[in-house]
């Protein structure tokens, strides 16, 4: 697993998150591009291997020549988090159980 430090620049807000409802479900920061972004700039940005959405976390890992958010990539068979090693095999990831069994 390869873990890449994301090359897009995000400005956080000026003030905190918290005191404008910019918490999402997972009580991080929701990143909001504008909609006048050049569709150069937008085509820049990876997209994630399990959900499709952008990718704008500070690290993105790649797996499987895919980026992936951190808390998309999961096992194909038991859908466990895969944060520290994975197992690939005919395309899909599995933890070290799973591919294994």
């Amino acid at each position: 697993m390869i873990v890449y430090r994301s090359e897009v620049p995000l400005t956080p807000p000026q003030s905190s998150p918290e005191s404008h409802g910019l918490l999402g479900p997972d009580l991080e920061p929701e990143i909001r591009i504008p909609r006048h972004c050049p569709a150069a700039f937008l085509a820049s940005i990876p997209k994630c291997g399990g959900c499709q959405e952008l990718i704008l976390d500070r690290f993105i890992l790649k797996v499987l020549d895919r980026t992936w958010h951190a808390k998309c990539l999961k096992c194909s068979e038991c859908s466990g988090q895969l944060s520290d090693k994975c197992f690939a095999r005919n395309g899909q990831v599995f933890c070290k159980d799973d591919f294994f069994k």
